[in-house]
């Protein structure tokens, strides 16, 4: 490059390090850029150099730099010498040698070594010794051992054996004299102040004038076989030592320029080239590395850096631009290899970090670089420009759970976590504070204490001290997800931590069984909102408030106000529509509870560490079954509890008379019972189980109450309860309770009764009762009120004394009750004057009355009783016979039942005995001559009864009321004898054949009827009936029906021929009205109402008794058995046309001639308007006479 070059168009200026050249051996020799010749080292002649300052760089074959400059300088041309320096150089040295060497020593011991002392203690603002002078030439001085001391406030020195100081005589010609220096074998110490600054030195130069106006200065200062011993820390003894080949330093008017290659105790080789400005005190630096350990780096600490090296090596090409106060601008690149890295605030270092990481434009840039925070093992990436971090780093491959939270120095949780995840970090902000974000994802399947989790996400954020939980889902294998968000300070000194936390349809009940816990009642999903707070250095004291609803099959639970700390619980709880069958300790099959429900508010409070001392106090309410029991001021104190029950309409038909409770019978009338009840009752649980109440082995329940049940039917008042383990007593006193009207219930009964039992078997066989009833109305057969002691004790009654009217009993009743019977009976009865009209007799018994006396006893069981004892009866009467006093005894037992009573004249008897069935098997009466005497044959559904001599005056006086009131006045006598066909079920009459003798009806007598009766469905055919009357006989037939409603008689009488007169006479028939009358009873004048004016009878409108109509129509000839109309033995019958409308008139012979010339019908109504018809065939002889050949005469009373 010429020499009319301009620095303005040199290519380095902007970067004088690019002008550092080597020459041919190999040393870095920067020339003086100010004039027109360079020196360089290893070379005195020197070279010449570049006007501008451009300098040379060659390479020789010596030892090769590791970091060559990047540009290589263009080579300018050596200037031959000028001409006319020649002569001025010659006449120098001839002065010289011709001024003599006295004077030139004196110069230079006396006047060149303080000046360079001078000149080079200003250079460097340090104090230098130079040695003592020990060879001198034409081109230089060599001194002797040189230091260069420390200071009051520095400690740095150096110690160089031996300096060369040498000029090139040339510059002379220009008046100046350019020192270049060499130190050899040098010891150098440097130790950086307390303050943190390294070596103080202000190399800007200051030229020194000599006489003759020469100008003095330094050209270049090269060390070789440096030592270099650097103390960083001034308070410790550590230190590093170096080589240092060759340092050479070029300073110049404007700036300085150095380069060095440092060979570190390790071997490790680094390379740095300088250029330092003097108007701006700024450093420029080139360095190359390669595989510096991170321990040189730290132990040296050049720079105070925000981030700790720790292992492995460090390799770098930098730029660096210093300033007075500190790195201005870094340019380059560094390669980590196995570094661990530690930032502040971050929970751990980076380990084993192996990548490149750029440098440029005030930016740090990673490009894919392998560290490892804790356990976690990332992959980073981003840039750090400024102050400000912008990486981020990726889970390389699946880490577990814990690997992470002790990694990140997370509150280790008390359960256990498993399972691995995956994710990204990102670490932005400043590096001194960095903001470090997480993403993390589970990897297939996450355990979280006994919880299996399908997925797991959580986005995190660490900035300072603060770790915040952006998100945290879990979501379950079982169902449901659980959010939560929240803030935890990571300082020790405030490690607080608080959690908003969200439930959603966690199924409860899965949850509790992975922990193999059983909740009181079964429950389904839980959704709730909680906060947790507390510090995570120690989680034992934490605070948990907040609400959720928990499900239940058919329910619900809402608990509010919910807090939760270290010593102390409570909440709010709400149930609605709870299933009883749910809660374990109530047995629903046992209490038929399946469809009742429970719904309460009430309050818990408690100790956390002592379950025991858990308070509640709430209400309660049970829709038990369509009644509603109240359990008010409910409360549960330690082992202590008590509540109000309160029940209004309680249906005791809807109780549960089952299973374990069953004490209902088809015969007990509290079925149909609504109560009210209002009971106080308390007690002690000592073990709460989950099994029944009180069940053995389980817990201990203990139970004190008392109260009132109250119904429509009457009140009871229960005092004493009590409830001791499974055994329950209880007292009731009943006051007036009314017994519905069903079975053998009636009247109403009061008393005391006291129950003992087992309230897990609650039944009659495991229940002891005691107590005195008395029933008002008396019970079953027993009409007459009741009163009764008696106990049970769970498999018989004991009846201490049972009381009605006259009856006493006393004895035992073993019953068993699992198949609902009556096994065994012992019971003594007597009674004194029992009514028969007391006992429940059948209806078909004619009049009965009397009194009698029992003395025996009931024995067996009900399949096969025996009632046996002696029998009394007085005043008794039958079908209107009175008897005398009889006695005898009673025998019942599975076979019959035998009654046999007799009087003491042997003249009356009674003998009856019936079948199991209570069917007639035998009957005997006898009363004087009257004898009713019946056997049924064995097997035989038919009773044979033999009738003698019974009189039907008395059987009818006992029968009268059951006759119409028209006819009930007749008179009817006559001895009964025969034989009647019954059936032994019904005791409905089938066939019989019947005698009576002497039969009377009112005025009429006869003296002897016969006839045969046969049942036919509802009615009675009576055939080959025969009436003997005064040497006449009259064969007759008819049927009685119907039986039930309206019993009607109708007879077909045959007349022979004879005198009507006699029979006319017999039955009181005078005048025509006296036909409808023949069944009443008549009154006849007597003298004295010959006396008597008689009173017209004008008959009312509304007298019926004898209207006869007259037919508008002839009817049809009668016909009878469905044959034509037959000739009778004396002449022919017709049909008489004739209707009567009016009564006719009240005298009978002059109305009978005409009546009976032709055929006649007649139509008799009775005064009920239940009308009599005669009809027949009754031919008229001249001499008046009957000869009809049949009468059928139809009678509805």
């Amino acid at each position: 490059m010429g020499n009319n070059s301009n620095s303005h168009n040199n290519p380095h200026e902007d970067n004088p390090l690019e002008s550092i050249r080597q020459n041919d051996k190999g040393d870095l020799t920067v020339g003086n850029t100010d004039n027109q010749t360079g020196y360089t080292a290893g070379n005195p002649e020197g070279v010449a150099g570049s006007q501008t300052g451009e300098m040379r760089v060659e390479k020789s074959d010596g030892e090769n730099n590791t970091t060559p400059p990047s540009q290589t300088i263009t080579e300018t041309e050596e200037k031959k010498k000028q001409p006319r320096k020649i002569p001025l150089l010659v006449c120098l040295i001839l002065l010289l040698l011709g001024g003599g060497g006295g004077y030139g020593w004196y110069f230079i011991t006396r006047k060149l070594i303080p000046l360079l002392e001078e000149s080079l203690s200003e250079y460097i603002s340090r104090p230098v010794k130079l040695g003592s002078v020990e060879r001198v030439s034409p081109t230089g001085v060599s001194f002797g051992k040189t230091f260069i001391h420390k200071t009051q406030t520095d400690n740095d020195y150096l110690v160089a054996e031996s300096v060369t100081v040498t000029i090139n005589p040339l510059d002379l010609l220009n008046r100046e004299i350019k020192l270049n220096i060499h130190l050899n074998n040098v010891r150098t110490f440097l130790q950086r102040d307390e303050d943190g600054k390294w070596l103080k030195l202000n190399l800007k130069p200051k030229p020194s004038t000599l006489p003759l106006d020469f100008n003095i200065s330094v050209n270049e200062i090269r060390l070789t076989n440096q030592y270099l011993t650097v103390k960083s820390n001034p308070k410790d003894n550590t230190h590093l030592n170096f080589r240092i080949p060759q340092l050479t330093i070029q300073p110049a008017k404007t700036n300085l320029l150095f380069n060095s290659t440092i060979f570190l105790q390790t071997g490790e080789k680094v390379t740095v080239e300088g250029l330092k400005k003097f108007d701006d005190r700024k450093w420029q630096l080139k360095v190359n590395a390669s595989l510096i350990p991170t321990a040189i780096i730290n132990q040296l600490n050049l720079f105070s850096l925000p981030i700790t090296l720790d292992n492995g090596r460090i390799s770098a090409l930098l730029d660096l631009k210093l300033k007075q106060d500190g790195l201005e601008k870094i340019k380059g690149s560094i390669q980590l290899q196995g570094v661990d890295l530690t930032i502040p605030r971050l929970p751990k270092p980076l380990s084993a970090t192996s990548g490149k990481i750029q440098l440029a434009d005030k930016q740090i840039l990673l490009q894919q670089v392998n560290t490892n925070l804790g356990l976690i093992p990332l992959v980073a990436s981003g840039v750090i420009k400024g102050k400000e971090l912008n990486l981020q780093a990726k889970i390389k491959q699946p880490v577990g759970i814990g690997d992470v939270i002790s990694s990140l120095r997370l509150p280790k949780p008390k359960w256990n976590l498993a399972g691995k995840i995956k994710g990204e970090v990102s670490v932005y902000g400043k590096p001194e504070k960095p903001i470090i974000k997480g993403n993390i994802v589970n990897h297939q399947q996450v355990k979280v204490d006994r919880i299996p989790l399908h997925s797991l996400a959580a986005n995190i954020t660490i900035a300072d001290s603060l770790l915040t939980i952006d998100k945290l889902q879990l979501k379950p294998q079982m169902g449901g997800e659980i959010a939560a968000k929240g803030k935890i300070v990571l300082d020790k000194k405030n490690s607080n931590y608080h959690l908003d936390i969200e439930s959603k349809n966690i199924p409860a009940g899965k949850l509790t069984s992975l922990y193999q816990q059983t909740p009181p009642i079964p429950i389904g999903k839980v959704v709730g909102n909680y906060k947790l707070s507390g510090n995570w250095q120690k989680l034992e004291d934490f605070r948990l408030t907040g609400f959720f609803q928990l499900q239940t099959s058919g329910g619900k639970a809402k608990v509010n106000n919910l807090q939760l700390n270290r010593q102390s619980w409570q909440a709010d709880v709400k149930v609605f529509g709870i299933s009883l069958k749910e809660i374990p300790f109530i047995d629903c099959e046992k209490w038929k509870c399946d469809n009742s429900h429970l719904d309460g508010f009430f309050h818990l409070l408690g100790d956390t560490q002592n379950p025991a001392k858990t308070k509640l106090t709430g209400n309660f309410h049970i829709n038990y079954r369509g009644s509603l029991i109240n359990l008010e001021n409910t409360s549960i104190q330690g082992d202590y509890w008590q509540t109000v029950v309160k029940t209004q309409g309680l249906d005791i038909k809807k109780l549960p008379w089952g299973k374990g409770i069953n004490l209902q019978s088809p015969s007990i009338p509290l079925t149909d019972t609504k109560v009210n009840a209002n009971l106080i009752l308390g007690g002690k649980i000592r073990d709460m189980g989950t099994k029944s109440p009180a069940s053995s082995g389980d817990r201990i329940i203990s139970i004190r109450g008392k109260g009132i049940i109250d119904s429509p039917q009457g009140k009871a008042e229960l005092t004493n309860i009590s409830l001791n383990g499974n055994q329950l007593k209880a007292e009731a006193i009943i006051h007036r309770f009314s017994l519905p009207k069903r079975g053998y219930w009636r009247g109403e009964v009061r008393g005391k009764v006291n129950l003992v039992g087992d309230v897990d078997h609650l039944t009659p066989g495991k229940t002891y009762l005691q107590g005195e009833l008395k029933f008002s109305k008396g019970f079953a057969a027993i009409t007459k009120p009741l009163e009764i002691t008696f106990s049970w004790n769970g498999k018989y009654f004991k009846i201490n004394r049972g009381i009605v009217d006259n009856w006493i009993a006393k004895g035992i009743i073993a019953y068993d009750y699992s198949e609902n019977k009556i096994k065994n009976l012992d019971l003594d009865i007597t009674g004194k004057g029992i009514s028969l009209s007391k006992l429940p007799l059948p209806s078909q018994i004619p009049e009965y009355r009397g009194k009698f006396d029992f003395d025996g006893n009931l024995r067996g069981d009900l399949s096969q009783p025996r009632l046996k004892g002696n029998v009394i009866l007085s005043d008794f009467r039958l079908a209107g016979f009175n008897f005398s006093p009889l006695k005898g005894n009673l025998e019942a037992n599975s076979g019959e039942i035998t009654l046999s009573l007799k009087s003491e004249n042997q003249q009356e008897k009674l003998l009856l005995r019936l079948n199991p069935d209570f069917s007639p098997h035998q009957i005997y009466l006898r009363h004087g001559e009257t004898t009713i005497a019946g056997m049924t044959p064995h097997s035989s559904p038919h009773m044979s009864v033999d009738l003698s001599n019974i009189p039907l005056a008395t059987v009818f006086q006992s029968t009268r009321h059951l006759l119409p009131a028209n006819i009930r006045d007749i008179k009817i006598s006559g001895s009964l004898s025969g034989r009647v066909e019954l059936n032994v079920k019904s005791l409905n009459l089938l066939t019989s054949r019947l005698t009576i003798r002497k039969p009377s009806l009112n005025h009429w007598q006869g003296d002897t009827i016969t006839a045969e009766l046969i049942r036919e469905k509802e009615a009675i055919n009576i055939v080959n009936g025969n009436l003997t009357h005064q040497n006449n006989q009259y064969l007759f037939q008819g049927k009685l029906l119907p039986l039930k409603d309206k019993p009607s008689l109708r007879l077909a009488i045959n007349l022979p021929p004879t005198d009507i007169q006699p029979l006319l006479t017999s039955w009181g028939i005078f005048e025509f009205e006296d036909i409808p009358t023949i069944f009443q009873s008549r009154r006849y004048a007597s003298a004295k109402d010959l006396y008597i004016s008689p009173q017209p009878q004008i008959p009312r409108k509304d007298d019926m008794s004898f209207q006869p109509r007259k037919y508008t129509s002839l009817p049809t000839p009668l016909q009878s058995n469905n044959t034509p109309q037959s000739k009778s033995n004396n002449g022919l019958s017709y049909p008489l046309p004739t209707t009567f409308h009016e009564k006719p008139p009240g005298w009978l012979s002059s109305f009978l001639s005409p009546l009976f010339t032709n055929q006649s019908t007649v139509v008799f109504p009775t005064s009920t308007d239940k009308k009599i018809i005669s009809s027949g065939n009754i031919p008229v002889s001249s001499k008046s006479q009957l000869a009809s050949d049949n009468l059928i005469t139809s009678l509805s009373p």
